[in-house]
């Protein structure tokens, strides 16, 4: 048999197809969802005895998602983790005495140890206005609740709740309590 002839050359390449359109973007994970619930009370409340603790009330949910006020005194929390319970309370003193306010929280039912703040309203005119705000960190469980207790030996001592006013300036209404319950 004879000798292989010489290879030919190559064709030119073909031109490239268009390219495809590209997909929609996806979204991003937004992480866990965190559990919250806001609350207020528009209403002045009164000590109903001297030296008989008795449990701060909201009356109004004004945000809520997994968390719940139960009753008008619980702050219940539906699903376990590390929540914040923060608030602020009004207190006014409508006597001169000179004796002390309590506060502290209590969970399921129980005093939380150790969670007590204690101090006095000096009254000054008509009113003896203070405000109670600190916050509290706790370790829940799925339906366990908190609540905000308050005492004294001194029964003029009460939340106060203001109407929204117009003159001498317009404001709006002062809650008797203000209590936010978030996850950590």
């Amino acid at each position: 048999s004879g000798t292989s002839g010489i290879d030919g050359t190559s064709g030119s390449s073909g031109s490239s197809g268009t390219s495809g359109s590209s997909g929609t973007s996806g979204t991003s994970p937004t992480g866990t969802t965190k559990y919250y619930g806001a609350f207020y009370d528009t209403d002045t409340q009164s000590l109903n005895a001297t030296n008989t603790p008795q449990i701060m009330s909201a009356n109004t949910t004004s945000l809520s998602n997994g968390v719940i006020v139960s009753g008008g005194t619980k702050f219940v929390v539906s699903n376990a983790g590390i929540y914040n319970l923060q608030f602020s309370a009004q207190l006014n003193k409508t006597s001169s005495n000179t004796d002390e306010v309590a506060i502290w929280f209590r969970k399921n039912g129980t005093d939380i140890a150790d969670s007590n703040t204690e101090m006095q309203v000096a009254k000054q005119g008509a009113y003896g206005k203070l405000v109670a705000a600190w916050n509290f960190i706790e370790q829940m469980s799925a339906n366990d609740y908190l609540e905000i207790v308050w005492a004294s030996a001194d029964i003029t001592y009460e939340l106060l709740g203001e109407p929204a006013q117009t003159t001498p300036y317009a404001k709006p209404a002062t809650p008797s309590i203000i209590v936010t319950l978030t996850q950590a």
